[in-house]
């Protein structure tokens, strides 16, 4: 059952990496300090670099691990193993990382998790945008901000490249994409408006 395989996905993405860390390494609680998001760029912030970095590899390495598995799991639900299917793992994947249902539905911007999706379903964009949100976040400090243009330029790239009938899928789940990432980013964009969001303290930018 394909349904059961989403469930699945959406399961394992919701296993935050931040959340799991905390555990084996008490210290300063991410949701309490910074921006209050349990994703890397506020670990980085809280935690420093080595907790930052262990919460970027389980974040990126969950989806890795579920999209590697699907060629075996799909067929063990009775589901066949199709780039569609794969598609809406992946979706699955950064929507339980964003609505985790072991953390109340509160988790991080899916930022990592979508990139390692897109690393492994779309490997010749992925390089592409983390080109683009390292030029962005260098050039501002933002990382909410590098993220959202990222993810904006990732529809545009389906439509430029996909074609009229075998494109339709992977337009839709960039478009999907896009606008989970983006609505996860939502508040940092409204405080960024604000002239209240959170910058990176980038010696260049002082």
């Amino acid at each position: 059952m394909l349904a059961l395989a989403f469930v699945l996905a959406w399961l394992l993405g919701g296993v935050l990496g931040a959340e799991l860390l905390a555990r084996l390494w008490p210290g300063e609680s991410l949701r309490e300090h910074g921006s209050g998001n349990p994703g890397a760029s506020n670990a980085l912030r809280v935690r420093g670099k080595w907790f930052a970095l262990l919460v970027l590899c389980w974040d990126m390495a969950k989806a890795a691990l579920m999209l590697l598995l699907a060629p075996w799991l799909l067929p063990q639900l009775g589901v066949d193993v199709a780039d569609g299917h794969l598609l809406l793992l992946g979706l699955a994947l950064v929507a339980g990382h964003i609505w985790p249902p072991l953390h109340r539905f509160k988790g991080g911007k899916g930022v990592a998790t979508a990139f390692a999706v897109l690393l492994m379903l779309l490997p010749s964009v992925a390089p592409w945008l983390l080109l683009l949100w390292l030029l962005v976040f260098l050039l501002s400090g933002y990382s909410g901000l590098a993220s959202a243009i990222a993810v904006l330029v990732l529809p545009v790239w389906a439509i430029a490249t996909g074609d009229a009938e075998t494109g339709k899928p992977v337009m839709a789940f960039c478009m999907m994409m896009t606008a989970l990432v983006l609505g996860a980013h939502r508040p940092n964009l409204q405080r960024l408006l604000r002239g209240e969001e959170n910058r990176y303290s980038l010696p260049w930018l002082n």
